[in-house]
């Protein structure tokens, strides 16, 4: 027979409900805070510049980096290394956080951890088999150093089975890139949808905006010219369209 004491209920601090209500908190708090360290990379790489002060050049320039010396060293070591592929990473780490944020969870999450590098590697080769282009800002290619070297010994290593050339590898490395990503991010098929309406609106404000642009920058020009001339039109007033002798 349990004893009458167990039954009694041990007294807490917090009232009922705080307990989850704070760790639910807590999660969202986590979920923002990966988000945040995604959108940072990201801010890094879009603000990288291959003459920033950082472990590959020793300068005593400023940092023309968004996130001044710190975030100069982090986009050098991931552009340096991985190229392009390198924005795989504040992607899926901003997925990863905004899913936990939102009470998602990472299902199987030693197995999306696992597939990023494995992603991330496989961009690398995928890109390097691309070449680069005269504006390219760095020595390696498209793929960083990693691509460029693991390429090489892939081909290096296929040729002495069969005959192939780096270009075919690529596109295999680049289809099995995305699917590692796939399941790396680890979206549902409603996420998908979703970030597929996102991206389309945003596509097409960007449009109205870019073409709300290109108006306005036509109208500044041919005012500018006007004015140059010596006319000096209002750039707001629309000029009186005159009638044809039909419309009279």
């Amino acid at each position: 027979m349990a004893s009458p004491s167990r039954n009694i209920a041990k007294p807490t601090i917090l009232p009922p409900g705080a307990t989850a209500f704070l760790r639910q908190r807590f999660i969202e708090a986590a979920g923002i805070v990966i988000a945040l360290a995604g959108i940072a990379i990201m801010l890094a790489l879009i603000s990288f510049h291959p003459d920033d002060p950082s472990l590959n050049a020793a300068t005593d320039a400023v940092s023309r980096n968004w996130l001044t010396g710190p975030g100069a060293a982090v986009a050098d070591i991931l552009m340096q290394t991985m190229g392009m592929a390198a924005w795989l990473m504040p992607v899926t780490i901003l997925a990863w956080g905004w899913q936990i944020a939102k009470h998602k969870g990472l299902g199987r999450a030693w197995a999306r951890v696992t597939l990023l590098p494995i992603a991330l590697i496989l961009s690398t080769m995928s890109l390097a088999g691309q070449k680069a282009g005269a504006g390219w800002i760095l020595n390696a290619g498209y793929g960083g150093i990693t691509g460029d070297m693991l390429l090489a010994q892939a081909v290096a290593k296929a040729v002495s089975v069969f005959p192939v050339d780096a270009g075919l590898i690529a596109l295999i490395a680049g289809l099995l890139a995305l699917l590692a990503l796939v399941g790396a991010l680890g979206l549902s098929t409603a996420e998908w949808r979703q970030l597929g309406r996102w991206l389309l609106w945003l596509g097409q404000h960007g449009a109205r905006a870019g073409a709300a642009g290109g108006r306005i920058g036509l109208r500044v020009g041919r005012w500018s010219l006007a004015a140059a001339r010596g006319g000096r039109p209002d750039p707001l007033r629309r000029e009186p369209r005159l009638l044809s002798e039909n419309e009279e």
